[in-house]
């Protein structure tokens, strides 16, 4: 059975990385000027990434565009699995692992720590990558801050 602190520091990982992702999701609507305070935006994931679909519909580049686009849906993606794991409710069936309930999509989650920890790495190598973009990219692409 793994130690509870193992399973803890893994979900933890996966629940900081994720809210970088949303930060940088943020930040690229910031940059494009339609919020003075990117911060209000993060009250909603749904608007957020909604937000930052148009905006980046409205990059000139085309590549950029399309590059954007693809790492928000790689985001939200990243993000649903994350919230899979983090709203499904610990069960104890003394199998091996992390196993859970989530109670929305009614599945039951088996997961070793390793795997939690394997999703958290993910989210912070494609974190990783728009933090690149929203230093070079979207800082640089014109009409922007």
């Amino acid at each position: 059975m793994p130690d509870r602190d193992e399973i803890h520091a893994a979900v933890g990982a996966l629940v900081i990385q994720a809210t970088w992702l949303e930060y940088l999701a943020a930040r690229l609507v910031a940059r494009a000027g339609r919020v003075q305070n990117e911060m209000e935006l993060l009250k909603s994931r749904k608007s957020l990434f909604r937000e930052a679909r148009n905006v980046a519909a409205t990059l000139p580049d085309a590549d950029l565009a399309a590059g954007t686009r693809d790492w928000l849906d790689k985001a939200q993606a990243l993000l649903d699995r994350r919230d899979e794991v983090v709203h499904a409710i610990v069960i104890h069936e003394h199998e091996p692992g992390w196993n859970a309930y989530h109670p929305r999509s009614g599945r039951l989650l088996k997961m070793s720590p390793k795997q939690i920890a394997d999703l958290a790495r993910q989210l912070q190598e494609h974190a990783d990558d728009g933090t690149y973009s929203s230093i070079f990219e979207w800082a640089r692409s014109p009409g922007r801050e």
